[in-house]
């Protein structure tokens, strides 16, 4: 099953895919069918679609390590105090309960963040 969210601004229609942080301009009716929850196949070619069309360059995969710096970017809030009516992210708690990261788990993040970046020397 795929993660999406399906939201509008009152004239444009967005998807949203969380998995790949990125975000489409969509027609009305594939908004419709998206948000219709009897058409799941339907809703799947149409996800489908917009996951072909992702540029590897644009969520980070690489196939070779270079020479850069890394970074790690932790959400360690699964909440928001802004309660928009419009948000992709279910006014902020992305359809989930409302939580923040336990400390166990972000240290055991940067842990395997630390062991598996490569150590490149600074220029």
């Amino acid at each position: 099953m795929h993660q999406y969210h399906a939201f509008e601004d009152g004239q444009n229609k967005f998807l949203f895919l969380p998995s790949f942080k990125q975000l489409f301009l969509i027609p009305d009716y594939e908004y419709a069918v998206l948000k219709d929850t009897s058409l799941d196949d339907k809703q799947s070619a149409i996800i489908s679609s917009y996951e072909k069309k992702l540029n590897p360059e644009d969520f980070g995969f690489r196939t070779e390590i270079g020479n850069r710096e890394y970074g790690l970017f932790l959400c360690i809030a699964n909440t928001c105090n802004s309660w928009c009516t419009y948000c992709f992210a279910h006014n902020g708690d992305y359809g989930k309960s409302r939580a923040l990261m336990p400390l166990n788990i972000a240290k055991k993040s940067i842990d395997f963040f630390t062991i598996s970046s490569p150590i490149c020397p600074r220029p």
